[in-house]
C-alpha cells in the first residue's frame, strides 16, 4: 500500500496507508497511538480507505464532536426534507415544482445548508429548519387574526414561507472557530490542562463548525429568492412584495417601502412577523 509520505523510498509496502506510516525504515513511521474522530458514523470500509484499523493503529471515536445532548438536538436533515417535499407538493400547483424541487436538491445545498453563518440555525440543515418553521408560524398568524386563511391561498402561504430564503441556498461555506463549552460531560472527559475556569464554571475551548458567507450571486436578500424562484415559477404581486420586503427592519433604507408594501399586503406583512418570529422565538436556543 502506497504512504502518504510521497517521497520516502520505502512507501510501498504492506502496512502503511494514506494517513498512516508503519515502514519500520522510515522516520515517519507511526510509534504511537492515533486518536481518530469523525462527524458520522464511518463504516470498515471507510476506515481502511483511510489507513485506519481500529485495535491496531488507533482508537475510532464516533462521533467525536457532539456530546450526547449535542447528538439529541441535531437537525433531522432527512426528515426535515421530507416534509418540506410534501408541504410544497401538496400546497403549491405549478407545473413546474418538481423541476424547482429538483434544483434544490441536486444543484443546491438548500437541506444541508445553515440559516445563517452565526446567529440562528447556524448549523447543518438549519435553512430547511427555518424554512419550515416559518410556514407554520405564518399559518397561526393567518388564523389567529382571519379565523382561517381563506383571505391568503394555502398556495401563496407555502410558497412565499418555505421559499423566502431561496436565497441562502449555495451561499455559505464551512469553516471552524474556537469556542468555550461548558459541557460537563467533555470537560471531564479532557486533560487536565484544558481545563480553565471563568464566572460561568468550568470549560473547555473547542473548535467547532462554523460558516463564512461566499456569495456567488450578488443580488441582494428578498430579490434575489424573488429572482431565483422566478426561473420556476410565476408569482403574484403579493408575492414576490411578500418575499421581497421580508427582511424590511434588518435593510437600511427599506422602512419606507416596506411600510407602503405592508399597509397594501397583509400576506407581505405577516410573512416579516413569522420569519422574526420563528428566529427570535422558535430558534433562540438553537444559535
Amino acid at each position: 500500500m502506497d504512504c502518504y509520505a510521497s517521497n520516502c523510498p520505502f512507501r510501498v509496502n504492506e502496512s502503511s496507508g494514506q494517513h498512516v506510516c508503519e515502514c519500520v525504515a522510515c522516520p515517519n513511521r507511526t510509534t504511537g497511538t492515533i486518536v481518530f474522530t469523525s462527524t458520522h458514523t464511518l463504516s470498515a470500509k471507510e476506515l481502511r480507505e483511510i489507513g485506519i484499523t481500529p485495535g491496531r493503529n488507533a482508537i475510532y471515536v464516533e462521533p467525536a464532536t457532539a456530546s450526547k445532548e449535542e447528538r439529541s438536538n441535531m437537525i433531522d436533515i432527512e426528515k426535515n426534507k421530507k416534509e418540506f417535499i410534501r408541504i410544497a407538493t401538496e400546497n403549491i400547483s405549478c407545473k413546474n415544482l418538481n423541476k424547482l424541487l429538483a434544483w434544490l436538491d441536486r444543484e443546491s445545498d438548500f437541506y444541508e445548508a445553515p440559516a445563517s453563518a452565526r446567529h440562528h440555525l447556524a448549523e447543518p440543515g438549519g435553512l430547511c429548519q427555518h424554512s419550515l418553521n416559518v410556514y407554520e408560524r405564518l399559518r397561526k398568524l393567518l388564523t389567529d387574526e382571519y379565523g382561517s386563511m381563506k383571505n391568503c391561498p394555502h398556495e401563496s402561504i407555502a410558497i412565499v414561507a418555505l421559499f423566502h430564503d431561496l436565497c441562502k441556498a449555495n451561499m455559505y461555506k464551512p469553516g471552524y472557530r474556537n469556542q468555550k463549552t461548558y459541557d460537563p460531560e467533555k470537560v471531564a472527559a479532557a486533560e487536565r490542562w484544558q481545563v480553565k475556569h471563568d464566572a460561568g464554571g468550568d470549560f473547555i475551548w473547542e473548535t467547532v463548525q462554523a460558516y463564512e458567507i461566499d456569495e456567488k450571486l450578488i443580488y441582494g436578500h428578498g430579490e434575489k429568492s424573488v429572482f431565483i424562484l422566478q426561473r420556476f415559477m410565476s408569482l403574484s404581486v403579493d408575492e414576490a412584495t411578500a418575499i421581497r420586503y421580508h427582511m424590511s427592519s434588518w435593510q437600511e433604507g427599506e422602512a419606507r417601502a416596506a411600510g407602503d408594501t405592508f399597509r397594501r399586503n397583509p400576506l407581505a406583512f405577516f410573512l416579516h412577523v413569522a420569519d422574526e418570529a420563528a428566529t427570535f422565538i422558535d430558534e433562540v436556543d438553537k444559535k
